[in-house]
């Protein structure tokens, strides 16, 4: 057994234990000795002496996204270990050592919340507004326009279910208009949007004088049960 390694130990001779069983001196690779049981060594209950088991994996001056160790911070009361961490934008912060080493924490707060307000800069703009609108009436169940849009079946284009790819096609709404799709019973897809004044969107309604022959309009509030259950094309509301 002289001379085998069990991760950072090193057997040095066979000693008598304090209990059964085999025990032997070890000297860990820091030069630290320790009395070992046998068992314990094979199942690797013990790799390391204590103090190579709580140094730093983590040292000063390493970088971990914006993040940059400034010191190691030995007033937790935790066994974790922590570091003091200065981010590019000058504030500090302390972070755990599993935190830095998996990526779980990158940036500050400031810095992570600058990042997502400023990636396009037009999130209180009226063009993020409709976009953010036709996203909600096209996919939330909750909202109240659902109905006359996702549920019946208009979708959007799949690059469009990002802001960037909507203003990629889209571009800035120009003032006093608003989005309309040409065909009411079409997709928001290029080809099929453009920028109207009000005017011309309320002309371009399902319930408009030049949609109106498509569709059966009925008020429904005046239809019995019995109408109702064979009625398949009801409404009393119109898509825009």
């Amino acid at each position: 057994m002289e001379g085998t390694k069990f991760g950072k130990w090193t057997v040095v001779k066979k000693v008598p234990g304090p209990r059964r069983g085999q025990h032997f001196e070890c000297q860990c690779g820091c030069g630290y000795i320790k009395i070992i049981s046998l068992n314990v060594l094979k199942n690797g209950k013990s790799r390391q002496c204590y103090t190579c088991h709580r140094a730093p994996v983590v040292f000063v001056g390493d970088k971990f996204g914006s993040w940059q160790v400034v010191s190691q911070y030995n007033h937790s009361k935790t066994r974790s270990r922590r570091y003091v961490c200065q981010c590019i934008c000058g504030n500090l912060r302390i972070i755990a050592n599993g935190d830095l080493r998996s990526g779980k924490s990158t940036q500050c707060t400031s810095c992570h919340i600058s990042k997502k307000n400023t990636s396009h800069g037009l999130r209180k703009t009226k063009t993020y507004t409709i976009w953010s609108g036709l996203i909600q009436r096209c996919y939330n169940p909750k909202n109240q326009d659902y109905a006359l849009y996702g549920g019946r079946g208009i979708a959007v284009h799949e690059p469009w279910k990002t802001f960037e790819g909507f203003l990629k096609d889209m571009g800035i709404c120009p003032n006093g208009l608003e989005i309309d799709r040409i065909d009411v019973d079409g997709n928001y897809e290029p080809g099929n949007c453009r920028w109207v004044t009000h005017k011309e969107n309320v002309a371009n309604r399902r319930s408009s004088s030049q949609n109106r022959n498509k569709y059966i309009l009925v008020d429904t509030t005046k239809l019995c049960t019995n109408c109702m259950s064979k009625t398949t094309c009801v409404t009393s509301e119109f898509n825009r």
